[in-house]
């Protein structure tokens, strides 16, 4: 897989948009994302996210094992895929995250 390469931390839209779009690269969707809650430890803010994604199951290991080593601003806490019948061969990834910016 190639590698991500995400922009500075100091913009969230642009990081959701990079890891979105090498989701999508992967054959991983986006169903939604949320921010769950949001402090300050020194000079970064640090977001907590939950994304919830959908697909097979090799797609979605291979994007969060990519995401995981090669943005350590974007933390990965908690991480859940289920599937059944009716979503099958595909299933749902839950995904808890820390994303850390810059603070202007």
């Amino acid at each position: 897989m190639p590698v991500i390469t995400l922009p500075e931390a100091n913009d969230l839209a642009g990081m959701i948009e990079a890891i979105s779009r090498e989701a999508n690269r992967a054959g991983v969707e986006f169903i939604s994302i949320s921010q769950e809650g949001l402090s300050r430890k020194g000079q970064y803010v640090e977001m907590r996210l939950k994304l919830e994604l959908r697909a097979r199951y090799r797609p979605f290991y291979n994007f969060v094992r990519q995401l995981g080593y090669k943005h350590r601003l974007f933390m990965i806490q908690s991480l859940r895929y289920e599937t059944n019948a009716a979503l099958y061969p595909s299933g749902v990834g839950i995904m808890r995250a820390k994303a850390y910016l810059r603070r202007k």
